[in-house]
Parts: structure tokens; C-alpha cells; sequence
């Protein structure tokens, strides 16, 4: 990938597939269709055998589909939205800048236009952001629904349900242990604290 000046028109976009993060500077208006090809590029830099997570690298990068988080503030909630070309028509105006910002088009009650809106074949105009993360798969490569967990549930009584990302997208936050590496602790429960003889003094 070409050296990109900082400049507040390039942000920097986690690509996510699984537990692998692939991390590019973009150009907010740049195409879709160019992040795909870059994207492709560094996969096959960084895995050069031709498979990611068990999957074989795709030939083209048509064949790579990217979806956003349906909610920024909560991306651990696992839910996801595409942002391919024939999906953007579903957006409502409100999603094209992830914000809910609108720049009205003149006094009174005239209809607002969201930011971005025509460029929707870019960054900005999908609703991405800067340091944002974006999922990506490979076209075959969806997953079925995850049931919903305990820790997910919290006691909102989902425990029938499926996580929101019924449509497959196979992303894998870290979790705090894992960051951390804190997976050896001995839970609260099981320490044992030795006794000390209240007679004993240090002479």
C-alpha cells in the first residue's frame, strides 16, 4: 500500500474477518470498489499460502463484501450492515454519515439531505468513520446465527433468540482477557490466602 500523507481526508479502517484485523489508511471518497482491491493486496502480503481463517483468498476483489456495525457506541453487540452497492439503496438518510447529521436544504420543511449522500460509493458516503471497524467475507463464506449467550442475554430474556448478525458476518472481538491476558486467573472464589499466626513477630 502506498505511503498516505495524514490528512483529516484519510482515516484509518479496521478491516475485521474472524480474530484477523487488517488495518488501512483510505480516503474518505474513495471507491468501495478500491478499498476491496487494496484490502486484497495486504491479504495476500500477510498470508501468502492463500487462506485466511480457512478460507482461500478470492482471485478478485469483487468477491469481498464489507458491512459496518449497526451501532458504533456498541460493536460488541455483533451486529452488522452491509454497505454493498445494492444494499445502499436500503439505507435511510440518516445512516450515511453514522452520525444522524443533516445539512438541510433551505428554510422551512424541505426534506434534509444527509452527508455524503452522493458519494455513496465511498467511506464517508457509506457511513463509515475515522478508526471505525468494517467486517469482511468472502462471497460463500456466511455464517450461521450464534445463539445468544449468558453474557449477551444480561436477563433481557433473548435466550431463544440469535445474536443481529443473522446474516453471517464472521467477526470475533478480543475480549478482556484476552487483551489483557488474564485467562490463567484464579477466580475470586477459589483463593486461598495463607494464615497467619498472630503470635509470630519478626524479631
Amino acid at each position: 500500500m502506498p505511503v498516505t500523507d495524514p490528512t483529516p481526508d484519510v482515516w484509518t479502517i479496521k478491516f475485521k474477518n474472524a480474530r484477523t484485523t487488517v488495518v488501512l489508511h483510505v480516503y474518505q471518497l474513495q471507491t468501495l470498489s478500491s478499498l476491496k482491491v487494496e484490502l486484497l493486496h495486504a491479504l495476500n502480503s500477510a498470508y501468502p499460502s492463500g487462506e485466511l481463517n480457512g478460507m482461500t483468498l478470492p482471485e478478485s476483489p469483487d468477491d469481498i463484501e464489507l458491512a459496518k456495525p449497526r451501532d458504533f457506541s456498541n460493536v460488541e453487540s455483533g451486529a452488522w450492515q452491509s454497505i454493498e452497492p445494492d444494499a445502499q439503496d436500503d439505507f435511510d438518510a440518516d445512516m450515511f454519515n453514522a452520525g444522524g447529521d443533516v445539512t438541510p436544504k433551505g428554510k422551512g420543511k424541505g426534506k434534509a439531505k444527509a452527508k455524503g449522500a452522493g458519494h455513496k460509493d465511498s467511506p464517508l458516503g457509506a457511513g463509515l468513520k475515522d478508526m471505525c471497524a468494517v467486517a469482511f467475507r468472502f462471497k460463500g463464506q456466511k455464517q450461521a446465527p450464534r445463539p445468544v449467550d449468558d453474557d449477551f442475554d444480561e436477563g433481557l430474556g433473548l435466550e431463544d433468540d440469535v445474536l443481529p448478525d443473522a446474516d453471517g458476518w464472521n467477526v470475533e472481538l478480543p475480549k478482556f482477557e484476552d487483551v489483557y491476558g488474564l485467562n490463567d486467573l484464579v477466580p475470586d472464589d477459589q483463593l486461598t490466602t495463607p494464615k497467619a499466626n498472630k503470635f509470630a513477630w519478626d524479631v
